[in-house]
């Protein structure tokens, strides 16, 4: 029997002369001594070398992870590179927790790395017969010590150790820390060694399982070393499907060789069917290592995604699976704690072994195991894990009733697919006898769009309705009324939408508390319908808030597709009213939340999203940008009013490059296409607006004005801005500025409905309209105006749109260009201005006079105009005449602003 190790006594003298102290003549087992061979088609990996290189001046390096990790690869590949004579290698196996036969093998390993001479440090080291204790460990310190130059000692198969002599004998040699001795290990697991001291102290390298891991770039290039070619994207992939596990991303590049055949990239068989090579290596040197009821546990735990304690005690029928896990977490092989420590999930090339050899080993019990889940996830508030473990099961009435009572909002969250999944489990003749299964198949066939089926299924439901306890019949008259929400957003009935939402509403207001457990779910759908159907309705104030809200609480409950929704409709909305840099905030929002949620690109929120781009884009003169965003809406199902919306924008974009034409032929095209289905009011407006400027650019304002007759007379209607000052060019086209310029300022008062774009629109008609009644002072003004509004959004297009009287306009007054600074440079770019080149920015048209220089002396200060009229001996009117005149020189609109603009021309001092 082996001795525990001790330390050695102070006077070493005194072991050296010990009876019984010499070598073992029994014969090694040399291929434990040799480095693997590394083959030729092995990835250099850099990343994992700069950490075994970190590693001179440290005590040890421990390089871990699971079976098929590559750690004796990385480690091989890293020695074969090393000079001759710098390391010494040893593979472990069970016969080492032996500690005479460990270290036979640690000091045969050494004297070979050394080149040991009969007369060198380490030539008369060996074994004693009686075992291993401190002495031998003293003994070779000493020597070690003495050693010409440092030697690194290799140690793989380092899980083979378990707590006991040879474990101690080894911390013993780690704890002594020889400035010429760096050990490294290969394990699967962490090591019995007490690390604790090391770890503190900085002297221990690790590099773990993550570390080890394949990623998407190395994949690439270990597929290029093989003469093959695969896209990031596939790599990024391949990666996911086997966690980085280098056995398995080698092996994937191996089949690809020998089958090029696409589906080598994603066999559809599973890892064990298609990748026997792994899974037999998987299963003779993992699962099989493993004790029986270990091997059990495995398989029982396997048939779901991630697994707890509590959840695995319930599919094992056990009691310790804290202990459990905890060991084969530190085993390395099967599991990855989560960020939370409670979860743990089997890496995934492990999982698919696992499920395989389940599927055959426990074929008669795997319903049972997944019921045993359904049940457990259901307590536990997991309402999708339930249903597909319920759905596993065969347990489809179940499965039915948890979706109906827990899952019915989910029609618009991340886990919508789980309907679809339901249904096409479920058997349509179950309907008959089963109200939840009738009342599924009624809200996938709306989901679907098949508004009559269903109906069909509903009408099923309600006759079983009155026979039900309150508990079941409560969240079925919730379903069904949350179906007919869903139906008529498909049909794209507003009102009907409408309508359903506050049905929703009310039935939900009158259920007894408690007994409708997705209540808050259900009335954040309610919520945003019901603000989609009044902003289509053209009813802005009252959708504003109402959206807002639903946006809050679809955010909060995760409906990802509903809280999408919010974010379309709202920036629609925004735009349309002029308020665009919020509206662009609110599109791209909108797009991000439906491509994150797995909803893709397509469905209105995601068109709408896109339409509004396009039209900002459009607005600031990025005509590129604007068809690409208008092609993306077409591509992605808009529906017919975002269709309309689409059309609209499609036809202003053309009409501004001149092809009219095509302008209305898209109009016409767009009207065609939704047949019988009557528009609500915002996208008619909408056209009619179109249809009015397509009129007014053929030189048609009085038919344009008759166009826009009904628009105009809606004082509610958003739109009425827009409307008014399309009806403002006809009456300038016709000859009438003073009507053009009463509609112009009648935006300024529409308040909320009337963003920058509109006010920028408006103060040019007002401008153009000023011009042609003679008020030249009013035309300085109104383009100031008109400059800041579009300043504020950065949109050229309504200057462009006004054509050449506008750019006359503005080279006759390039004093209102001085205060712009970039955006003027950015009409410069895009208006037919003779003087343009000419900018004054950073100069003044007209000199201030001595009095105005007087006045502009005292802005600085905190004196008020009466208390500067008393300082020059004024009146308070003559200061305040100054100011004007001052203000309209500088081109500035507030005391602050003409202080900072005579600042920088010189007229104050800093």
């Amino acid at each position: 029997m082996a001795k525990t190790v001790a330390d050695p006594p102070a006077n070493a003298a005194i072991h050296a002369a010990r009876p019984g102290y010499r070598a073992t003549d029994l014969p090694l087992v040399r291929a434990k001594l040799v480095v693997p061979p590394v083959s030729g088609g092995l990835l250099a990996r850099p990343r994992l070398m700069a950490g075994l290189e970190r590693g001179p001046g440290t005590r040890l390096t421990i390089v871990t992870g699971p079976a098929g990790a590559g750690k004796t690869a990385l480690l091989a590949s890293w020695v074969h590179g090393l000079q001759p004579g710098v390391a010494a290698w040893v593979t472990l196996d069970d016969v080492d927790n032996d500690p005479a036969n460990l270290w036979r093998y640690l000091l045969a390993a050494l004297r070979g790395a050394t080149g040991a001479t009969p007369d060198g440090p380490l030539a008369r080291l060996s074994v004693p017969v009686h075992g291993v204790d401190g002495y031998l460990v003293h003994d070779l310190v000493s020597a070690l010590e003495r050693l010409p130059a440092p030697v690194l000692l290799v140690i793989d198969n380092v899980e083979c150790l378990r707590e006991g002599p040879s474990a101690e004998s080894l911390a013993a040699l780690l704890r002594h820390g020889v400035p010429t001795l760096r050990v490294v290990l290969g394990t699967r697991a962490q090591p019995p060694l007490p690390l604790g001291r090391l770890r503190l102290a900085g002297e221990v390298v690790e590099i773990d399982a993550d570390d080890l891991a394949f990623t998407p770039s190395e994949t690439v290039e270990l597929w290029g070393l093989r003469g093959m070619c695969i896209t990031e994207a596939e790599a990024r992939g391949q990666v996911e499907r086997t966690d980085g596990l280098a056995a398995a991303v080698c092996l994937a590049a191996t089949l690809a060789e020998e089958r090029p055949e696409p589906s080598a990239m994603a066999p559809p068989g599973g890892l064990a069917a298609a990748e026997e090579p792994l899974a037999d290596f998987l299963r003779t040197e993992v699962f099989l290592a493993e004790p029986v009821e270990v091997r059990d546990f495995l398989l029982r735990s396997s048939v779901v995604d991630e697994v707890s304690a509590d959840l695995a005690n319930a599919l094992t029928g056990r009691r310790d699976a804290p202990h459990m896990l905890d060991r084969l977490r530190r085993s390395g092989h099967f599991v990855r704690a989560a960020p939370d420590g409670a979860w743990y999930r089997y890496r995934r090339p492990f999982l698919e072994f696992l499920r395989h050899e389940a599927s055959i080993m426990l074929a008669d019990r795997l319903p049972g195991l997944h019921r045993r889940g359904a049940r457990w996830y259901a307590d536990h508030g997991a309402t999708m894990p339930a249903i597909r473990h319920a759905v596993a099961a065969g347990d489809m009435a179940y499965a039915a009733g948890l979706l109906v009572r827990l899952g019915a909002p989910q029609v618009l969250g991340p886990d919508r697919d789980v309907l679809r999944e339901l249904a096409a489990k479920l058997s349509p003749l179950d309907a008959l006898d089963e109200p939840e299964i009738a009342a599924v198949f009624a809200l996938v066939k709306a989901e679907e769009g098949d508004a009559r089926g269903a109906e069909g299924y509903a009408n099923l439901v309600a006759p079983n309705l009155p026979g039900l306890p309150l508990d079941r019949r409560l969240p079925l008259e919730a379903m069904l009324r949350l179906t007919a929400v869903v139906v008529a957003r498909h049909r794209e009935d507003w009102p009907a939408v409408y309508a359903a939402a506050h049905e929703l509403t009310r039935h939900l207001d009158h259920a007894v508390p408690g007994l409708i457990p997705t209540s808050a779910q259900l009335r954040a759908i309610a919520l945003e319908a019901t603000g989609a159907a009044r902003m289509w309705a053209s009813e802005f104030e009252a959708a504003e808030p109402v959206l807002k809200a639903s946006l809050v609480a679809a955010e909060h409950h995760h409906l990802d597709l509903a809280a999408a929704a919010a974010l379309g409709s709202r920036s629609l909305l925004l735009a349309v009213r002029g308020d665009l840099s919020e509206a662009v905030e609110q599109a791209e929002a909108a797009l991000r939340l439906a491509d994150a949620s797995g909803g893709g690109q397509s469905g209105a929120e995601v068109a709408l999203g896109h339409v509004v781009l396009g039209l900002v884009g459009w607005l600031r003169g990025a005509s590129d940008d604007a068809r690409r965003r208008l092609a993306a809406a077409a591509a992605c199902a808009p529906g017919r009013a975002a269709g309309l919306m689409l059309a609209g924008v499609r036809a202003r974009l053309l009409l501004s490059q001149g092809d009219a034409t095509s302008a209305r032929d898209v109009l016409a095209e767009a009207r065609t296409g939704v047949g019988d289905w009557r528009p609500p009011a915002l996208p008619r407006d909408w056209l009619a607006i179109v249809e009015a400027e397509l009129r007014l650019a053929a030189g048609h304002p009085v038919t344009a004005l008759g166009v826009l007759s009904e628009a105009l007379h809606n004082h509610g209607n958003p739109l009425l801005g827009q409307a008014s000052l399309t009806a403002a060019r006809a009456y300038l086209a016709s000859a009438s500025p003073a009507r053009a310029a009463s509609l112009a300022a009648s935006v300024h008062r529409s308040g909320r409905n009337a963003g920058p774009w509109l006010r920028a629109e408006a103060w040019l008609v007002e401008a153009l309209a000023a011009d042609r009644l003679g008020h030249e002072g009013a035309v300085s003004i109104a383009l100031s105006e008109a400059l800041s509004a579009a300043a504020t959004v950065d949109i050229v297009e309504p200057f462009v749109a006004a054509g050449p009287p506008l750019a006359a306009l503005l080279d006759r007054h390039r004093e209102v260009w001085a205060a712009q600074g970039p955006f003027a440079r950015r009409l410069q770019a895009v208006l037919p201005i003779a003087g343009a080149a000419a900018s004054i920015e950073g100069q003044i048209m007209e000199p201030i006079t001595e009095r105005e220089a007087a006045v502009l002396r005292y802005l600085p200060t905190l004196l008020t105009m009466n208390d500067i009229a008393r300082e020059l001996s004024v009146s308070p009117n003559t200061v305040k005449s100054h100011l004007r005149s001052i203000y309209r020189k500088l081109t500035v609109g507030t005391r602050r602003d003409a202080v900072h603009r005579a600042r920088n021309l010189g007229l104050l001092r800093q």
